[in-house]
């Protein structure tokens, strides 16, 4: 059975049920797309194209490169973060001039960055961290280490730091001339301290 819209034989719009249970739309008598019960598929070389409206797939997400389970696209979210000082989790005294953060997250990737400007660190005592990150990360043996240099601090510059594991906070360490790393304290921070940086780690949410 065939349905004609338009029936024109350059430019007219049909819809073709055949015997296998599939319907074909077609323009111009090339084939656009097919559906059938496994769902629509585009044609080899047509597009979707989206203009104001957005793709809603958040019941189920979308398969990229593939349909195994790794190829699909489950989670994707844009937003911020409160990123907060401490030293070994205890955050006396400590008071800022600003602390932002932004976060992108991609399946199971977060990339998070931050700001934060300190008018005094308080007087707790322990290693420095950065808590608040939007999603805890990966309980995994792999460190969510960042590069050396990826984060700058008003007091040096030869600083690395990494996500702790199956945490919401950052480890900030210090590595020496002779490349030995130690961790960064309350002596290492001053009132007004200033830190900006950006890491990428992996997380199971």
């Amino acid at each position: 059975m065939s349905v004609l819209i338009n029936a024109d034989t350059s430019d007219g719009l049909k819809f073709t049920s055949d015997t296998s249970g599939e319907i074909k739309l077609q323009s111009a008598g090339t084939d656009i797309a097919t559906v059938n019960s496994s769902g629509i598929t585009l044609a080899t070389g047509k597009d979707l194209t989206l203009s104001s409206t957005a793709l809603d797939a958040s019941a189920s997400g979308i398969y990229l490169g593939g349909t195994a389970s790794a190829n699909l696209l489950d989670d994707y979210e844009e937003g911020t973060w409160t990123p907060t000082v401490s030293f070994s989790g205890a955050s006396t005294g400590i008071t800022y001039n600003y602390n932002d953060g932004l976060y992108t997250k991609v399946g199971n990737l977060v990339t998070v960055g931050f700001s934060i400007l300190l008018t005094s660190k308080g007087s707790s005592t322990g290693s420095f961290w950065i808590e608040g990150l939007p999603f805890t990360s990966a309980n995994s043996n792999v460190w969510n280490q960042a590069h050396p240099y990826a984060v700058r601090m008003s007091f040096a510059s030869n600083l690395s730091f990494y996500a702790a594991q199956n945490s919401n906070y950052l480890i900030f360490v210090e590595f020496t001339d002779a490349g030995s790393p130690s961790f960064i304290n309350q002596n290492d921070i001053n009132n007004d301290t200033s830190i900006r940086g950006s890491l990428t780690y992996f997380t199971e949410a």
